[in-house]
């Protein structure tokens, strides 16, 4: 992957990271049916844009855990 690709993508870490969440709780989000993910094997890689975009869906219908509303 290129690195212009690479940081349109997110890992596990990187969706903790950019969320500022813990390592459970970005597994928890990734087993959510209505969270963007893409499995590759026996992984998953979060779209950058698409997680932004669920974030801003979930902040609008006041859903979104306070942890991630602060953001």
């Amino acid at each position: 992957m290129s690195d212009s690709t690479h940081n349109d993508y997110l890992d596990v870490r990187d969706l903790k990271n950019y969320l500022n969440i813990g390592i459970t709780k970005a597994y928890q989000l990734a087993q959510r049916k209505d969270f963007p993910k893409v499995r590759l094997g026996n992984k998953y890689i979060f779209p950058r844009k698409a997680v932004d975009e669920w974030m801003e869906k979930e902040a609008s219908r006041g859903c979104a855990p306070r942890k991630l509303r602060a953001m």
